[in-house]
């Protein structure tokens, strides 16, 4: 079955459609008294009184089934949680062993009492999102998504505002495998782990052309890993993110993200580790990547505020650092060990001259531009060999690789090309 929105009632084919200036609204507001503007929730604090606990459902959905061109709003599943969740997860969608194709939509302003505010996934589910966000919803665990087990698959998705307690101001997932192309986490927020993205259980998502700004938590502003998830990162940013410990990420009990040309500017925590927080046998493999302008207790741009390896008895973590440039470990050309393993052509401390750098005591915020200017020391100074083969663009969508050797860095610089004056 599909379900297409975004008529406006005149059309003779599907493809007439317009979503954006033909809302199509699927309400949870079913005593019609939320506060609401044009009949959209924009934050589930403005849901009043009961609403249904599920605006939709895709339990049992193949991956025939399609729901195109909605908003979806107001959804409360506010009942205390069963074996499955019925009542009290996915307050906007919930999906129980189904793979639904799920575009076009925005899931605004729902909550759980549990997992998943705007979505909730689980139990052998694997739906896809195409131009889908999340903004202003709430769960205890995962304010836009929960994902529990499923294999989710987001391109072109943004999580802004949506905030959760325990877990995942804008998704957390539990082993499970998503895969993230093209997607923003905008300002999300929760009171304990992952402010953007939360992944345990042996979560490995992989994450190509991302960006986590202006998130915040109480650990890991951007993002939190924990016991055995290892994400793979191509082309993100963590800018302007926020937390007591791990500012921009946090990797915990033997997690080991692999990064290849990922971008930390502007983080801040306010105990350790600005940039990146590392214990208990995480060692994250780090290539083309750039560490700057972050802060902890220690400073602005120290060794410890951009990587902080927390020993602890037996465990000593232990990054392995290539091709890049990481503020406060390698000044004058002499490696601080503190940061991790200088394993090959690491840049010393020199600023990399992005167009703004963020300032991390503004944190969390959204400001600043990460692109290099054209006098940048961090062009064509990391390995080709890193990048995935299937990569060939940069954040932009630009080459990946503008000249014979990738630039460091979320962004690839590209000279421009002046063509010559013809009078006639």
């Amino acid at each position: 079955m599909a379900v297409y929105g975004g008529f406006a009632g005149i059309e003779t084919a599907r493809s007439q459609r317009d979503w954006d200036n033909n809302p199509t609204i699927l309400s949870g507001d079913i005593d019609n008294n939320d506060t609401n503007t044009a009949g959209v929730v924009l934050d589930y604090n403005h849901i009043v009184g009961s609403n249904s606990y599920h605006v939709v459902t895709g339990s049992g959905a193949n991956n025939t089934a399609v729901l195109d061109g909605f908003i979806i709003t107001a959804g409360q599943a506010d009942e205390a949680s069963d074996e499955i969740c019925s009542d009290g997860c996915g307050g906007g969608l919930y999906i129980r062993n189904g793979s639904p194709s799920l575009s076009n939509l925005a899931f605004t302003g729902s909550r759980a009492r549990e997992n998943g505010g705007g979505l909730y996934v689980w139990e052998n589910s694997h739906p896809t999102l195409s131009n889908v966000t999340f903004s202003g919803n709430y769960g205890r665990w995962g304010g836009g998504i929960a994902n529990w087990g499923g294999n989710l698959v987001l391109t072109n998705v943004t999580f802004s505002q949506n905030r959760a307690v325990e877990e995942g101001g804008g998704m957390t997932g539990w082993s499970s495998n998503p895969i993230l192309t093209n997607v923003r986490f905008i300002n999300n927020s929760v009171t304990w782990y992952g402010g953007g993205l939360y992944n345990d259980r042996d979560t490995t998502p992989i994450l190509t052309n991302v960006v986590f700004s202006g998130n915040q938590a109480d650990t890991g502003g951007g993002m939190y890993n924990w016991d055995y998830s290892s994400p793979t990162l191509t082309n993100v940013i963590f800018s302007g993110n926020q937390a007591n410990t791990g500012g921009g990420m946090y990797n915990r009990d033997y997690s080991s993200p692999t990064l290849i040309n990922v971008t930390f500017s502007g983080n801040r925590a306010n105990e350790t580790g600005g940039g990146m927080y590392n214990q208990n046998n995480s060692n994250p493999l780090i290539y083309n990547s750039i560490f700057w302008q972050n802060q902890d207790s220690s400073g602005v741009g120290t060794a410890a505020a951009s990587i902080t390896n927390w020993i602890s008895g037996n465990s000593t973590p232990m990054p392995n650092i290539r091709y890049s440039l990481v503020q406060g470990c390698n000044p004058d050309g002499s490696w601080e060990s503190s940061c991790g393993m200088d394993s090959s052509n690491n840049l010393p401390d020199i600023d990399p001259l992005f167009i703004l750098a963020p300032n991390p005591a503004q944190a969390p915020t959204t400001t600043g531009n990460l692109r290099l200017q054209a006098t940048s020391p961090a062009i064509n100074v990391g390995n080709n060999s890193y990048i995935p083969v299937e990569i060939t663009t940069d954040l932009d969508g630009r080459p990946r690789i503008a000249q014979l050797t990738v630039d460091l860095g979320a962004y690839e610089y590209l000279t421009p090309v002046f063509l010559p004056i013809v009078i006639r």
